[in-house]
């Protein structure tokens, strides 16, 4: 019914931050693995790895109710008492009803998936690769969708904190374009649309799922530090050092002035990109 193979997989790697999917006995990251069963289907262009944790102790066993509108929900992790896949709910109520032994379904084969994307269905071998998929425009893509809901409305505001509804909307002179809600169905599903990317942020940023520039940014924006973004002095970031070929600050009594910066950004001993404004 839902193909794919169940496996032991570190529980550890499995929730750290990007996750990692590795085989129990093949997990060279710590040296004690905790067994955790997954259902793993591979293809040639994708990979999807649910965990099939253990059965709440509940008289019945039902679907997230973010899980199964296709949204993120943060108590993945062993707290949600609730399944967060079909396979997962199908073998709690195979357990709960006929009473199912774990070890008859596992499959002892198989190998290391590697750093998993859960919202791309990607794996990488290496963190350098990863990384380069949390950059790519289809990741990015993916992460500014809210949801893999069909919405009836339009698309709200972007970076919208707080909803309103437009007073005349039948004669409004923005039409598609205002930036207030044209009924209350469309207002709700605005509400609804919010809370939805701000909790996704939130479980994103948890799980490391950003691109690396985004991280640098949110590490600086939420720093207390009062360093500068450029700096001539060495690291404002640590592990990021930005060299320019010339002076930051220049003067000149003659307006408008034109000056060409050329910055290299060096991170970890690796120059990763070259830039001239």
């Amino acid at each position: 019914m839902f193909g794919g193979r169940f496996q032991h997989v570190c529980e550890q790697c499995f929730h750290q931050s990007p996750r990692k999917v590795s085989l129990t006995d093949l997990c060279q990251s710590h040296p004690r693995p905790v067994p955790l069963l997954a259902h793993i289907i591979t293809d040639s262009t994708r990979k999807q790895c649910h965990a099939i944790r253990p059965m709440p102790y509940a008289p019945h066993v039902r679907m997230c109710a973010h899980s199964s509108r296709g949204f993120l929900c943060r108590e993945e992790n062993g707290h949600c008492p609730n399944a967060h896949s079909e396979v997962e709910l199908a073998v709690w109520k195979v357990e709960q009803k006929y009473g199912l032994t774990r070890s008859a379904i596992q499959d002892d084969t198989g190998e290391n998936i590697g750093f998993y994307c859960r919202l791309c269905l990607v794996s990488a071998s290496t963190q350098e690769s990863f990384e380069a998929h949390c950059s790519s425009l289809e990741h990015g893509r993916i992460l500014a969708a809210d949801s893999l809901q069909v919405w009836n409305h339009r698309d709200p505001p972007d970076r919208m904190k707080r909803c309103f509804i437009c007073e005349n909307p039948s004669q409004c002179i923005y039409g598609e374009g205002c930036e207030k809600a044209h009924s209350q169905e469309e207002l709700q599903e605005w509400i609804l649309r919010v809370k939805i990317s701000r909790r996704n942020k939130q479980v994103v940023e948890e799980e490391s799922l950003q691109s690396y520039r985004d991280r640098l940014m949110q590490e600086y924006q939420h720093s207390s530090s009062d360093n500068p973004v450029l700096s001539e002095e060495g690291e404002v970031i640590e592990g990021i050092k930005v060299i320019c070929d010339s002076p930051l600050e220049i003067k000149s009594e003659q307006k408008p002035v034109k000056k060409d910066w050329n910055f290299t950004v060096h991170s970890k001993g690796l120059t990763i990109c070259s830039e001239e404004l």
